[in-house]
């Protein structure tokens, strides 16, 4: 849910979270006020804990939409144990707002405003980032008013069918005895948000996930990783060396990662800085289109 993501001030705990989430720290909290949820009257909200019976109104719920709710779904399935989800409820049990807490601290929420804000509540760490629509930057805002970093987040999605596939450098699969190497371009590539990554968490997420580079005179210059999890497939981290941009080594890491992708999955998404137009242009020439916008901030 999922680029930051930190429990608290420990470079090292930072990095694991960051493992298993995409490009940027953009799953630390996501908060969706637009979506099409029943709006009981806020009064009657009570927030509780996903348990056993209400495990299928919840499936019903976010099955839905697999984008917006990726990782209510993702982690649910296949990280139980470090997940806890709560839900906001109104009369008849009906849904209001959802929040997924994966590892303690990464969260994502959506639903009503009212909803939003009742789940925020139940936080209580000193370290968050929050990711919200644009039209709820005012309760992230409001929650936690003293920030370190911001920015307007774009989630963009492509269509089994609808890629167009350009592999002018054929990457290489990487290992992970690679993981100091990738570490570094990472670290290199985007200081803002990937400053904390290291070897080991990198090798401790290494097997749930599919990852390509090139190299130049025996140099890691780009790199990209995706998680495989159809039928919704997600394009985690896409990277190049500033020395090595503009040899469309980039299309040719979100191509390989494409075909892959689309061999068992329908639709694949990836997140990007609404800032970023190199990116933006590299993400739109394969096929990717604007799915939702978002606020992003980190305290």
């Amino acid at each position: 849910m999922s680029g930051g993501n930190a429990c608290s001030k420990s470079a090292v705990k930072r990095q694991k979270l960051l493992r298993s989430r995409n490009l940027f720290p953009f799953f630390v909290i996501t908060l969706f006020c637009g979506l099409k949820l029943t709006t009981p009257s806020s009064s009657k909200l009570r927030v509780v804990a996903l348990n056993e019976a209400l495990e299928r109104g919840f499936w019903a719920h976010v099955n839905q939409d697999p984008l917006d709710f990726h990782f209510f779904i993702f982690d649910w399935k296949f990280k139980r144990e470090q997940t806890q989800i709560f839900l906001a409820l109104g009369e008849a049990d009906s849904v209001a707002g959802l929040m997924v807490i994966y590892n303690g601290c990464i969260v994502q929420v959506r639903g009503t405003r009212e909803a939003v804000r009742l789940l925020l509540d139940e936080i209580d760490v000193e370290e968050v980032a929050v990711q919200a629509p644009l039209d709820c930057e005012d309760v992230a805002a409001g929650r936690f008013p003293v920030f370190e970093q911001k920015a307007t987040v774009m989630l963009l999605s492509l269509k089994k069918g609808e890629e167009n596939i350009k592999v002018t450098t054929e990457p290489e699969k990487l290992s992970v005895d690679d993981a100091d190497e990738i570490a570094e371009l990472m670290r290199e590539a985007y200081p803002e948000f990937w400053s904390v990554i290291t070897a080991e968490g990198i090798k401790e997420s290494f097997a749930e996930a599919s990852w390509v580079g090139i190299r130049h005179k025996g140099k890691l210059v780009a790199f990209g990783k995706a998680v495989s999890t159809p039928p919704v497939s997600h394009v985690a981290w896409v990277a190049t060396h500033a020395d090595y941009r503009n040899r469309g080594y980039a299309t040719s890491i979100l191509s390989a990662l494409l075909k892959e992708l689309f061999e068992s999955s329908k639709t694949a998404f990836i997140y990007v800085l609404s800032d970023n137009s190199s990116a933006m242009q590299v993400y739109s020439a394969v096929g990717f289109k604007p799915y939702k916008r978002y606020f992003y901030v980190k305290t």
